[in-house]
């Protein structure tokens, strides 16, 4: 994930924060897309 963060110009305390921000209101039975969407490479586009 911190390389993958790195090559794509994303601050790694951001992105785990946001990360975590996100799938802390998410429900057990989330769709395996949204974590997908969640990828540093997909993430950046949000």
């Amino acid at each position: 994930i911190a390389i993958s963060c790195r090559l794509n110009g994303i601050n790694l305390f951001e992105y785990i924060c946001d990360v975590i921000e996100k799938t802390a209101e998410w429900q057990p039975n989330t769709p395996l897309e949204k974590y997908r969407d969640l990828l540093p490479d997909r993430w950046k586009k949000q």
